[in-house]
């Protein structure tokens, strides 16, 4: 006899096998994926606002290099089972209105940030500060919630010169970074000796705020609303610190998930210079069900 049990096991290790199948395909899609993409930006109309790129080993090679960290990346994060996102779904239908009613009023008012931590650091000969800070409590998406302390404790790493009159560069990185080879891969030691102080900050989530079973951004629609937030009142706290430290212009730059933050940030600080979003994930929430694939069979239902 067969119990209700034993089917939902069944379909779990069914799910899994599915899932694991999925992700194994994306890395064998890896050269593909890149050709194809390589050759489409190559052939892209001229008279389009962005025009068209070479077609050659460099643009198919930086693809694949994408391509591979978007596959790494989608064979660590696991996609829920169906009736997990449903319920994120219904939550989030719930509190729709509520949250709907606060608008832009939901980025309240810069505050001054506290440092509870500063240290100094070496990477590969290049010197830099780590400080960690707490700012204001933001907005809870869910009446009577409290905020985890490794979502209020905030970290930035930057490279400031000692002397003043340097412009300031902020650079909010993507899903999945946040750790210290950012300052490797964004750059900052070339972009520090162009004059820049520089700034990295940490995200919700992220690097060593990462919470053990905590993931932002996540199927959970509720937290990604109130952890993006709290990643915009982190930055503007840490922008109005900048300014007392050096008075000088700011700019904002941010990569995919960075990019909307990045945003986000320069239409409420009138500081901001500039401001500049690299592959921006513009739409958190359908980006997250694009990439449902590498879920398997079970993908479309739950998209």
């Amino acid at each position: 006899m067969t119990t209700s049990d034993d089917s939902d096991d069944r379909g779990r290790w069914t799910n899994r096998f599915e899932s694991s199948l999925t992700r194994l395909s994306l890395i064998a899609e890896v050269m593909p994926r890149a050709v194809v993409s390589a050759r489409t930006a190559s052939r892209r109309p001229p008279h389009r606002s962005i025009p068209p790129s070479s077609f050659g080993v460099r643009t198919v090679g930086e693809s694949a290099l994408d391509e591979f960290f978007i596959a790494a990346f989608s064979m660590v994060r696991a996609v829920p089972d169906e009736h997990v996102v449903r319920a994120y779904v219904n939550e989030c239908a719930r509190e729709a209105v509520a949250v709907k009613a606060l608008g832009v009023g939901v980025n309240l008012a810069p505050t001054e940030l506290s440092i509870t931590r500063k240290l100094r650091r070496n990477l590969g000969g290049m010197s830099y500060d780590r400080i960690d800070f707490t700012c204001a409590p933001v907005y809870s998406m869910r009446a009577g919630a409290e905020e985890s302390e490794a979502d209020t404790v905030a970290t930035a790493r930057m490279l400031v010169h000692q002397d003043k009159g340097h412009p300031w560069l902020l650079w909010v990185h993507g899903a999945g970074q946040g750790r210290i080879d950012d300052l490797l891969s964004l750059r900052a030691a070339q972009l520090h000796e162009l004059g820049y102080n520089v700034v990295f900050p940490v995200l919700p989530g992220h690097g060593l705020r990462r919470r053990r079973g905590g993931v932002y951004p996540s199927f959970d629609v509720l937290t990604n609303v109130e952890l993006t937030v709290r990643a915009v009142a982190e930055v503007r706290a840490l922008i109005q610190w900048m300014a007392t430290v050096d008075d000088t212009p700011v700019s904002v730059g941010g990569i995919s998930l960075g990019g909307p933050i990045a945003g986000l940030i320069a239409g409420l600080e009138p500081s901001v210079e500039s401001v500049l979003a690299v592959v921006p994930m513009l739409d958190l929430h359908e980006t997250m069900a694009h990439h449902l694939v590498r879920g398997g069979d079970r993908a479309g239902s739950i998209h």
